[in-house]
């Protein structure tokens, strides 16, 4: 019987943002910005996706693919940071301050220190200074009936 649907969610620390795998595309990462369910990145791998995390703290998504590379999504870029060649890494934990992490394949797990280097205020700062205010919304949207 073929697997079909979504495998795996994962949202993002904040709930802005969720994270998805479906199982007719296990090479296929789905990143959805809640706030109007918009499609916001694709993430397509060479591989099959077999753990995603998301930054407790942060809009940082953690990706592994059982090779020996971690994949590091952030809002706008995606990084590649490469391991030892015999660690083939399946599971992804983070603490709960985002400060560490633990990557885990059959045989051993690592654990990390984090720093991002990630100014979330800034971020905030952005997204508000992007987001029209409640009286222009409404000046855009007057006479347009709610269903």
């Amino acid at each position: 019987k073929p697997k079909i649907g979504i495998r795996k969610i994962e949202y993002s620390y904040d709930s802005n943002f969720m994270a998805t795998k479906n199982d007719n595309m296990p090479n296929v990462l789905f990143i959805w910005e809640m706030m109007g369910m918009n499609l916001h990145t694709v993430i397509i791998q060479s591989k099959e996706i077999v753990d995603f995390k998301w930054s407790p703290t942060f809009h940082i998504l953690f990706i592994v693919t059982g090779n020996n590379k971690l994949y590091y999504f952030t809002l706008d870029s995606i990084f590649v940071a490469d391991l030892p060649s015999t660690f083939l890494p399946t599971e992804i934990k983070w603490n709960s301050n985002g400060n560490k992490f633990m990557l885990k394949d059959n045989n051993f797990m690592v654990i990390g220190d984090f720093d991002s280097g990630y100014n979330q205020e800034e971020e905030e700062i952005n997204n508000e200074e992007n987001q029209p205010n409640q009286e222009e919304e409404d000046k855009n949207n007057d006479n347009i009936p709610v269903q």
